[in-house]
């Protein structure tokens, strides 16, 4: 009978592990389970599995089974990944390792409700926003701006009026806040109008913040053009335009003609180089030069002339 030696180390099944685990779930939860295998036999195989050291206080892992238990619940916002490494060792004398990494990423979940900064919402004054009794259709008045905590999809916002002092005066736009002039202002509209907004994320299961912005409809204050207040001067920005298009083929045309120069010059020294190198050589009468020579080069250079009479 022939005795089984420890000769042979664990196997996992995969050299890294990939999994997802969604945020907020209570302590406890299975992660994943792990897999080695050993080719030797009786206690030499027995597996017994461990986590590295930076995944203690977060991990939890079934010695025997390898199966890997969250320590506590987690929030995408602080933390969305970890990083472990699993150890395998069997039961041979000395016994044999081997490791596998495993990487959890945590899945965002929508428990972030949308943050209104502006209008600022205090308890006791909310500053009105004025607009002048002159303003035209689409005129913008204000934005009402919100931020959500979560990420991708669940963070997109939208905006809608739910509450207005006179419902066909203004709208807002869906997803940037904007707040515009539905019609020209009428000498029979309240000189202060108060909107109730609803924000509202993406999410599966929709949070939403309200916003109350309150309007201020000002005889005598100046209509201002929207593009004039960024500094979006249309003209100026074509003139602007036009003269770097200049200055960008002026530039390009310098230079290639920079380049064309630098050829020519280059050429006409090559030129001359050579022209004065064969002025230089000295130029004997083939009676001078050995059998076989010939000035085949008409340099005054003699080469071996191996053709036949």
């Amino acid at each position: 009978m022939v005795a089984d030696i420890n000769d042979n180390s664990p196997v996992f099944t995969q050299s890294e592990y990939t999994i997802g685990v969604p945020e907020n779930r209570a302590q406890g939860l299975l992660v994943i389970r792990v897999r080695a295998e050993d080719a030797d036999a009786g206690q030499n195989a027995q597996v017994q599995y461990s986590l590295a050291e930076n995944a203690v206080s977060y991990f939890s892992m079934n010695a025997e089974t390898g199966e890997i238990f969250t320590l506590r619940p987690f929030d995408y916002e602080i933390s969305s990944h970890f990083w472990m490494r699993v150890m395998a060792r069997d039961g041979g004398s000395p016994p044999f390792t081997s490791t596998c990494t495993v990487r959890v990423f945590i899945k965002d979940e929508n428990d972030n409700a949308p943050i209104v900064l502006y209008p600022v919402q205090s308890s006791g004054y909310i500053a009105d926003d004025m607009v002048p009794l002159a303003a035209p259709k689409g005129y913008l008045v204000t934005k009402v701006v919100a931020v959500d905590a979560d990420a991708g999809h669940n963070a997109w916002l939208s905006y809608h009026i739910v509450k207005a002092t006179q419902p066909n005066l203004f709208s807002i736009g869906l997803h940037c806040g904007e707040i515009r002039t539905l019609r020209p202002f009428v000498d029979d509209d309240e000189p202060k109008q108060i909107l109730v907004v609803a924000v509202r994320d993406n999410g599966a299961e929709s949070l939403s913040a309200t916003a109350i912005v309150n309007i201020a409809i000002g005889e005598g204050l100046p209509v201002i053009d929207e593009r004039s207040a960024f500094g979006l001067d249309e003209s100026r920005v074509r003139d602007d335009f036009t003269l770097y298009l200049i200055i960008a083929l002026a530039g390009v045309s310098i230079l290639f003609l920079i380049l064309i120069t630098i050829v020519v010059y280059m050429r006409f020294c090559r030129h001359n180089y050579m022209h004065r190198t064969s002025a230089r050589l000295p130029v004997f009468p083939s009676t001078y030069g050995p059998p076989g020579y010939f000035d085949v080069s008409r340099c005054g250079t003699l080469q071996n002339d191996d053709r036949k009479a």
